[in-house]
């Protein structure tokens, strides 16, 4: 008895799928994919790494300063930050805090999640979050704006840091100050993404405006000025995949593109019992599932 396979006729030759996996994708090159807010945001982390000396030859501050202080930034910052995958590096750490397998890189830990609140809380003021001791800044952090849930998150957080040392809670008294630590921390990360996401709806809108106003010091100014510039140079930029793959398909290859065309089909209906007559109203849906997107497949009677 002949196997399921038999009769079929296998080859390697190239099939419409590997032919659709090969093809050029433009629209997946570009010369630089940040947003504007993203090139305003990188002026204040640049400027921190270009740093003062003064005449002993030791550092003495940077300029971060000169770019933080712009609202522009401010409104940049929290359109930039890309929430799930900070959501996600957070679960990471919070789930390493727990493992008691290595007690002894927990501090370590610890201390980057209140680094990372830290920084956090100032994306959510609007404000550059600098470097510094985590421990010391969130103890003594103070919202500016109006967030009734992330409150008395916060307030409990730093309630507790106020009994012990980070160190000395750690070291000895774990099981009770600093499980319970952990969990505040927990509950105070998810408000405060919560409170961040609230806010990036309306910084795009705040943005804009902050960029239109002449209400900017001269650096900022200079700077905004550059980042739009650069912004539509780069857009003219990455369009030259786009026209390089249409330049090979119509010079090179010289094949044009064809209009879409609608599909069509045929339908029978089955008629129902005792029905007499039906008709079908010229334009009806009738739906046939969903694409591969999971756009709506609809045909309309004709």
């Amino acid at each position: 008895m002949a196997g399921p396979r038999a009769g079929r006729i296998l080859n390697d030759a190239t099939s419409q799928l590997d032919r659709a996996r090969g093809a050029p994708a433009p629209d997946t090159v570009a010369v630089d994919g940040r947003s504007l807010a993203q090139l305003l945001a990188f002026a204040a982390g640049y400027g921190e790494l270009i740093r003062f000396y003064d005449l002993d030859d030791r550092p003495a501050g940077d300029w971060s300063a000169f770019f933080a202080a712009d609202p522009t930034i401010g409104y940049a910052m929290q359109l930039a930050i890309d929430l799930p995958e900070v959501e996600t590096a957070l679960r990471d750490l919070l789930r390493d805090v727990r493992d008691p397998r290595d007690p002894e890189a927990r501090g370590h830990r610890l201390r980057r999640l209140l680094a990372a609140i830290v920084h956090l809380l100032a994306i959510l003021d609007r404000d550059w979050p600098g470097g510094g001791d985590g421990e010391a800044r969130l103890r003594a952090h103070r919202l500016r704006g109006h967030h009734p849930a992330l409150h008395p998150q916060l307030a409990r957080v730093q309630q507790h840091l106020s009994r012990h040392t980070l160190d000395d809670g750690l070291r000895h008294h774990f099981d009770g100050w600093g499980r319970k630590l952990i969990d505040l921390i927990e509950a105070l990360l998810g408000e405060l993404l919560s409170a961040i996401e609230r806010a990036r709806a309306q910084a795009g809108e705040g943005l804009i405006e902050s960029i239109e106003s002449g209400d900017h010091a001269p650096q900022a100014a200079l700077y905004n000025a550059f980042a739009i510039l650069f912004a539509e140079q780069r857009a003219t930029l990455n369009r030259f995949p786009r026209r390089f793959v249409d330049f090979y398909y119509g010079q090179v290859l010289d094949q044009h593109g064809l209009a879409p065309q609608p599909d069509s089909l045929f339908l029978t209906f089955t008629r129902a019992k005792d029905a007499q007559q039906a008709s079908v109203p010229h334009g009806a849906l009738f739906s046939a599932g969903t694409d591969a997107g999971g756009a709506a497949i609809n045909y309309a009677a004709q």
